[in-house]
């Protein structure tokens, strides 16, 4: 495979297909490297949805800011971004919402 960015995504979109998540990031990460400033959104969505199946979500976050900047018009992008900003939010107030229910558990 060596330095070919192209073959690098169709692996990973094929340990994507096989719904082995980590091999297809390391893929798609490495075709990103080699892209170097070229890199598509379709790479992003690639990278970004693997991390939403790893539950890589601050991660995850900052790759579709990233990304939109990049290709403002792209939907999918735009979609993705605003599904993991809620679930960003969402997540930290549950666990500060949780983290206030254990302390006037044991304080109280």
């Amino acid at each position: 495979m060596g330095k070919n960015a192209l073959l690098h995504q169709a692996m990973g979109n094929e340990f994507y297909k096989m719904r082995r998540y980590k091999p297809a990031l390391a893929h798609f990460k490495r075709a990103m490297v080699l892209s170097k400033e070229k890199v598509a959104a379709g790479l992003y969505l690639a990278v970004i949805k693997c991390l939403c199946k790893l539950t890589q979500y601050i991660e995850q976050l900052e790759l579709a800011n990233t990304s939109v900047n990049q290709f403002p018009d792209c939907t999918d992008l735009i979609y993705y971004k605003g599904l993991l900003s809620r679930k960003v939010h969402t997540r930290s107030w549950i666990t500060r919402r949780y983290l206030i229910i254990i302390s006037e558990f044991v304080y109280a």
